[in-house]
């Protein structure tokens, strides 16, 4: 996509400093999208198998220390 000729003129006509402000708004639109792109493709990178096994994994975490005893009295049916 290219950048009509107006615009461009537009720009122009400003000021330096309010050059600068459309430059930072750019840069920080520019840095957002990148952010978002990044995002989305670290979320497609799950595949269903590397899921599962995380969801398992956090589903057990802490389990192993777990120091449940259990007396005759938590029987139900004797």
């Amino acid at each position: 996509m290219s950048v009509p000729q107006s615009i461009t003129e537009k720009i122009a006509s400003l000021p330096d400093d309010k050059q600068q402000e459309v430059f930072d708004f750019v840069e920080f639109i520019v840095s957002r999208q990148q952010k978002a792109t990044k995002k989305h493709a670290a979320q497609q990178e799950w595949s269903e198998e590397s899921f599962t096994e995380f969801s398992m994994q956090q589903a057990m975490r802490g389990i192993e220390e777990d120091t449940i005893e259990y007396t005759y009295n938590d029987l139900k049916e004797r």
